[in-house]
């Protein structure tokens, strides 16, 4: 679902995070100010926010690690 829309759209809007994720506003915004701080996102304008390399990193950590567990098991 995520890897779908991110295909659309690299910079969401909060309500998208919201709607994607289920987190009400203010989960979503205290998950964003901890990955701000640790420099996994930056803030721009209006709302969205960007995946800084930190973050892209990490994501793709996760990927490579869903992949090998989704094949252990089968």
């Amino acid at each position: 679902m995520f890897e779908d829309y991110h295909k659309r759209s690299s910079r969401p809007l909060l309500s998208e995070l919201c709607e994607l994720t289920g987190f009400s506003k203010v989960k979503i915004l205290n998950i964003i100010k901890d990955l701000v701080n640790e420099k996994y996102v930056e803030k721009e304008t209006k709302g969205r926010y960007i995946i800084l390399d930190k973050g892209r990193i990490v994501i793709k950590d996760m990927k490579s690690l869903e992949k090998k567990i989704g094949s252990d098991s089968v």
